[in-house]
């Protein structure tokens, strides 16, 4: 188990979680996290992001384009077996 110490940051508090600790969970600094507390932990965890439109776009182009190509190869292979 590893310790870190709260220290005064302008008019708030702040903990400073180490790098490998971050590392391990695939966090990086402008990270969203949600924070509960339970009895007298601290618990924090990444929080759900929702992909923009962009994001979400460029996942269905390359979508569209492996159907594309999956459906002109059944194609191509239904024209050979037929000759």
């Amino acid at each position: 188990m590893e310790q870190v110490f709260i220290k005064s940051w302008g008019n708030s508090s702040a903990i400073r979680l180490p790098k490998n600790v971050l590392n391990e969970l695939g966090l990086s600094n402008s990270d969203v996290l949600d924070l509960e507390i339970d009895g007298d932990r601290i618990i924090l965890k990444k929080a759900f992001q929702h992909k923009t439109f962009k994001e979400r776009m460029n996942e269905y182009r390359q979508d569209l384009c492996i159907s594309h190509l999956l459906q002109r190869r059944e194609l191509l292979a239904r024209s050979f077996v037929s000759k």
